[in-house]
């Protein structure tokens, strides 16, 4: 191949990487990891543009100035990979020495990318003649300059390696852990393309453009499978931000302050012991679609179906500054939906209704997963407050404490005075509302 040859097959694979990196950061909304993975991709495709100048050498006594921004290049994208790594972490639920030896090995590679730029800047011919080009010509592993770099590469995989293996070994999110594994096996052949000649560089890099976007595409397909999940079960704000930032970061336990809405069938199980059971799971089928309607149109997250009780969280995951009020909004218009689900489902002898209890103060969030199976919860005072507001709420009413009925603010609560509410040492102050 010609100069010119070389020059047009290298512009081809820039411009592929150009378009893979806009893929990589907006194909699946923005997130860290996803603008990460993007920079990097265009750093190495600059990097592979500006290689073919130099195919026949590098002249010492030019000023070199694109020699040294080529070495700049490969050593941004050293550190942007140290970068990605990092931010891999962050959403992971890596503890203990193997979160340390990745974060470790992440902050050297990070460190590496400058002491590459240093040494392409000062010595661009070595980097591109004793090295880059000269892997297939006799004599070229006894210059100093090639093992200057060799040595450089030789050190740099060990934290690489290290990093790489240690989250490859589990602690990602699922769907975040096959893109991860992709870059890893790409990874080797873009170092290889450092050493390659023309045509076999522009194979290695070709082929790590194959194992990207392979690994992108398994990223999009598993997220895509699970948003079809979990908008079954979760509200669509809530789907979207395991989408953006990953299972992992999305259900890591923390603490809110949030409100709990807790509701539950009045006579209910004498219903369910005096009618066929085929009619009980109708009716559940109709109440729940009832009830998740009007959950998903207030951003709240229903954490646990339990017979007829629904127990919703409002103000996580997705935060909710006014989630009394909101809670309060949710809790009335609940009462409004399931009513015509009660009217058309109960019987002279065993009427229904429904009650709700609202509760609000600071809980702790986030999934309790053991080793089949990831529930997200809610623990915390408010949490069984409501649960025994609701038990006491009568058929069409809403039962509130006195944190949630202070920060709703609504003009038509009632007081109810103090209540001895079992689990409770002192008597709750309670308030009241029917469906508005």
């Amino acid at each position: 191949m010609t100069l010119d040859q070389y020059q047009y097959a290298a512009v081809a694979l820039a411009a592929v990487t150009g378009g893979m990196a806009l893929i990589l950061t907006f194909g699946l909304g923005w997130t860290r990891s996803n603008a990460l993975a993007g920079i990097f991709s265009a750093t190495v495709g600059l990097a592979v543009a500006t290689m073919p100048v130099y195919t026949d050498r590098v002249d010492t006594a030019h000023p070199q100035t694109l020699a040294r921004l080529q070495g700049l290049l490969e050593a941004a994208a050293v550190s942007l990979a140290g970068l990605y790594m990092l931010s891999l972490l962050a959403t992971s639920q890596l503890r203990g020495p193997r979160a340390t030896v990745v974060r470790t090995s992440a902050i050297v590679a990070i460190a590496l990318g400058p002491v590459l730029g240093v040494l392409t800047v000062a010595f661009p011919a070595q980097h591109l003649n004793d090295y880059e080009l000269s892997l297939l010509e006799p004599g070229a592993l006894s210059t100093p300059g090639f093992w200057v770099f060799a040595g450089f590469w030789l050190v740099a995989i060990v934290p690489f390696s290290l990093g790489w293996g240690g989250l490859a070994m589990g602690g990602l999110d699922h769907a975040e852990e096959r893109r991860a594994l992709a870059f890893m096996v790409a990874s080797a052949f873009v170092i290889a393309a450092t050493v390659a000649p023309p045509i076999a560089a522009g194979l290695c890099i070709a082929t790590w453009i194959c194992l990207c976007l392979w690994g992108q595409l398994e990223l999009a397909t598993m997220q895509a499978e699970r948003s079809v999940f979990l908008s079954r079960f979760l509200s669509p704000q809530v789907s979207q931000l395991v989408a953006s930032r990953g299972m992992v970061e999305a259900m890591k336990p923390h603490q809110a302050e949030l409100t709990v809405v807790c509701a539950d069938l009045r006579g209910f199980t004498s219903y369910s012991e005096g009618v066929p059971s085929q009619a009980v799971v109708d009716l559940l089928a109709d109440y729940y679609e009832a009830a998740g309607g009007v959950v998903a149109k207030y951003g709240g997250t229903i954490t646990n179906y339990a017979g007829d009780g629904i127990l919703i969280l409002v103000g996580a995951p997705i935060a909710d500054p006014d989630h009394a009020a909101t809670g309060l909004r949710l809790a009335r218009e609940l009462l409004a939906a399931v009513e015509p689900v009660v009217a058309r489902w109960e019987t002279r002898h065993h009427p229904l209704g429904l009650g709700v209890g609202v509760a609000s103060g600071r809980v702790t969030v986030g999934a309790i997963s053991a080793e089949t199976r990831m529930e997200y919860t809610a623990i915390g005072m408010p949490v069984n407050l409501a649960a025994r507001l609701c038990s006491h709420a009568l058929a069409g009413e809403v039962l509130l404490d006195a944190s949630a009925a202070q920060e709703c603010r609504a003009a038509d609560l009632e007081p109810r005075g103090e209540m001895q509410v079992k689990g409770f040492a002192d008597p709750q102050l309670v308030y009241a509302v029917g469906k508005g």
